[in-house]
């Protein structure tokens, strides 16, 4: 039996500002929000002793982000791990004109960790950004894969 992709998940400090930004910016709604979960179950889902948590599913039809909030005892404050972290991750985004998100986004507070970059060797413009919680986001004006690479890995 091979697994499939079905969704990523993320722990934020504040899920409610997280479901804003990343509908605000990235389109995705959120289309499902749980219950708080709390009890045995969480915490052996989690590893976190007492787990207590709220969740939120995001989507733009395609993609799918879980968003984690972990409540009272069992909330751990803390910003994203360094990106040269073991653990460490970063959400990948496509748009169509990186330097004009950088420019509209900047303005409204947005945290860039750098300029727009180009890369002559792929012919396009990328750059980074960080979430409310600092974790990364990677924009890119075309996708990480060619189609020939989409391709080869569905064969």
């Amino acid at each position: 039996m091979k697994p499939a992709y079905n969704h990523v998940c993320l722990t934020v400090g504040d899920i409610d500002r997280s479901v804003a930004f990343y509908k605000r910016y990235f389109g995705l709604k959120p289309v499902r929000r749980d219950p708080v979960h709390a009890g045995p179950r969480v915490s052996d889902m989690t590893g976190v002793a007492g787990g207590e948590l709220k969740a939120v599913f995001l989507s733009d039809g395609d993609f799918v982000l879980e968003l984690i909030q972990f409540l009272g005892e069992s909330a751990v404050s803390a910003s994203a791990c360094p990106t040269n972290q073991v653990g460490a991750v970063h959400l990948g985004f496509v748009c169509d004109d990186v330097r004009a998100a950088h420019s509209a986004w900047s303005a409204e507070g947005v945290r860039f960790v750098c300029d727009p970059i180009y890369s002559a060797k792929r012919d396009r413009w990328s750059i980074m950004l960080r979430d409310p919680d600092g974790i990364m986001i990677e924009m890119l004006e075309h996708a990480a894969l060619t189609d020939e690479q989409m391709a080869t890995a569905r064969s």
